[in-house]
């Protein structure tokens, strides 16, 4: 894998009249993310948009958005949105043009795009009647039981959330389907019910990602949970730290998690000689020396950058 670095400039219009339409102690909560994405072949590159939120990965949404290239000053337009036209957020915009094309003289690519978007109202009461269900209990029809606790809980929400519960009530023939109950022996109640808060409202708190993400981010390994794996994905790269390093590597060396195996190289690389004297480096190095040569290659291939 090669790492492509680009610049991104983003210009926000009128913050201060942004700021004035919410009140003094309100917050501003970013929802959504959007990547600009690319897939390079030998005379040709492949670019699109990919949205992730506000409720999962793979939905069907209608935003305003152009991507366009800049090839030695000149704008070269790739593609843009139509305003009438649902698109699956996954690859918004997906386009194949020449290299020729869009590459600059100087040999580089320049990607820009422009996203526009209408924000609706932020206080949905929506999440909050479907967390009510689970929590009242209402015209529940399967069980969840792990270690003491028994939770009740809605067939259809588990199988439009998880493609394994998803693939479970599909055939008639599992035990669980019939007996309308799973026992779940290799995770703790805490993780199943922020598993199960995401599958109701689309939100883990972060009291609960700070204490549990580790434990959420297996089981949604396990249930096939891509949306809440890449929120406790990208939770725990904005809080490595030295203590945290070991537990990261055990992750990545089991499920495989790139976009925090970057996070972890690029701590390494931060915080250079001060980590590498650590007892943490010397513990990576015995237990995972796969990924520990993966970051020492990484470490030789930026030096001097």
């Amino acid at each position: 894998m090669r790492t492509i670095t680009f610049t991104n400039d983003w210009t926000v219009h009128s913050p201060k009249k942004i700021l004035e339409s919410f009140p003094p102690s309100g917050k501003i909560t970013l929802i959504i993310e959007w990547e600009l994405c690319l897939y390079l072949a030998r005379y040709d590159v492949n670019v699109w948009i990919r949205q992730i939120g506000p409720i999962c990965l793979n939905s069907l949404v209608n935003i305003k958005y152009k991507i366009f290239a800049k090839k030695d000053f000149i704008q070269v337009d790739i593609a843009k949105s139509a305003t009438y036209k649902l698109e699956n957020q996954k690859r918004l915009g997906q386009t194949s043009i020449k290299l020729d094309k869009v590459v600059s003289s100087d040999g580089h690519l320049k990607l820009f795009c422009e996203i526009e978007m209408d924000c609706y109202n932020l206080n949905n009461n929506l999440p909050y009647t479907n967390i009510d269900m689970l929590n009242e209990e209402i015209l529940t029809d399967f069980v969840i039981k792990v270690d003491d606790e028994v939770i009740k809980t809605h067939k259809c929400i588990l199988a439009k959330n998880s493609k394994v519960f998803h693939r479970m009530f599909e055939q008639s023939g599992m035990t669980e389907a019939q007996n309308g109950e799973v026992i779940l022996t290799d995770t703790t109640p805490e993780c199943v019910r922020a598993m199960l808060k995401f599958f109701y409202t689309g939100m883990v708190s972060d009291e609960k990602m700070k204490s549990y993400v580790d434990g959420i981010f297996v089981i949604s390994h396990k249930y096939q949970v891509e949306a809440l794996k890449c929120l406790c994905e990208h939770f725990m790269c904005s809080n490595i730290d030295n203590e945290s390093m070991v537990k990261c590597c055990e992750i990545i060396n089991l499920y495989g998690a790139p976009t925090l195996e970057k996070a972890c190289t690029e701590y390494i690389r931060f915080n250079g000689k001060s980590f590498l004297k650590s007892k943490e480096w010397e513990e990576i190095k015995n237990n995972y020396p796969n990924l520990f040569y993966r970051f020492l290659e990484n470490i030789v291939e930026n030096l001097g950058n």
